[in-house]
């Protein structure tokens, strides 16, 4: 019992799983008129369906890049 109070921790080392390569681009859909943010996506074709179903086919995507610089314009990729 005292050695599981006063006894020294083993240390192990743990071999983790190599992190997936993931997408570092997303797809942010916005409704046109107002640029609401309405959904971020992984592929283009999901953002494209999500968002005119959303919208009634009234959204606008944009291909955005995780961890970049802030921008004021932006060019959408898709409009309906």
């Amino acid at each position: 019992m005292l050695n599981y109070f006063f006894g020294t921790k083993k240390s192990e080392s743990i071999d983790l799983p190599p992190t997936p390569k993931r997408n570092i681009f997303v797809y942010l859909v916005v409704k046109k008129g107002c640029q609401t943010p309405l959904g971020i996506f992984d592929t283009l074709d999901e953002a494209k369906t999500e968002g005119q179903k959303t919208t009634y086919h009234n959204c606008a995507i944009l291909k955005m890049k995780i961890n970049d610089q802030c921008r004021y314009i932006n060019n959408p990729i898709f409009e309906n």
